[in-house]
C-alpha cells in the first residue's frame, strides 16, 4: 500500500509544482531584499508596540463592548 501511495504522490508532484509556478511567479519577488540595517530589522521584529496599541484600543474606557450587553 505504501508503494502505491508513493507512486501516486510522484504523479501528483509535477502537477502541483506547475500550479504553484503559475500561482506564485518568480518575477513578483524580484525586487530584492529591503535595505535595512540588521539591528533596525531585529528591533522591528522584537517590537511589541503594535500589540500594546491593539490592547489599548480594545480595552480603552468609553468604548462600547460586547461584554456590556
Amino acid at each position: 500500500a505504501n508503494r502505491w501511495n508513493d507512486f501516486i504522490l510522484c504523479l501528483e508532484m509535477p502537477f502541483f509544482a506547475i500550479m504553484q509556478y503559475y500561482a506564485f511567479p518568480w518575477y513578483e519577488f524580484q525586487t530584492g531584499v529591503p535595505d535595512f540595517d540588521w539591528l533596525e530589522a531585529a528591533g522591528e521584529i522584537m517590537s511589541v508596540r503594535d500589540v500594546a496599541q491593539d490592547i489599548y484600543h480594545n480595552i480603552k474606557p468609553g468604548k462600547a463592548s460586547s461584554l456590556n450587553k
